[in-house]
């Protein structure tokens, strides 16, 4: 009997799309591997919701908004050289956990960010 892999992912979501209910969200993660250039060390998971336990209404959190999901592993996709690029997930639950901030743009006429 094999088992899905049940999976929890936190992050802020972009490339939300309401029509076909999924958002895609780049879960950093810390390995010490990359740890000179976190940005290489990311998780890209993209939410799909059950049809069948959403059938009202659908969560889709807007762009930019910090999320936590879990759920089971769907499948994952992978490139020509079989590096995986993108894993998709089945969600069972969602918790909205706020905006995501934008940096600071410098004061009008001041020339500092009084902000950062």
């Amino acid at each position: 009997m094999r088992v899905q892999p049940y999976m929890i992912v936190s992050g802020a979501t972009f490339n939300s799309n309401k029509t076909d209910g999924f958002f895609d969200v780049n879960a950093a993660q810390y390995t010490s591997y990359y740890k000179s250039n976190r940005t290489l060390s990311n998780l890209p998971v993209r939410g799909h919701f059950d049809l069948n336990k959403f059938k009202a209404k659908r969560p889709i959190p807007s762009n930019n908004t910090y999320v936590s999901i879990e759920g089971f592993l769907r499948d994952v996709e992978t490139d020509m050289t079989g590096q995986a690029t993108l894993f998709n997930m089945s969600i069972e639950n969602i918790s909205f956990l706020g905006r995501a901030v934008l940096p600071a743009s410098t004061a009008a006429g001041q020339g500092k960010c009084y902000l950062c």
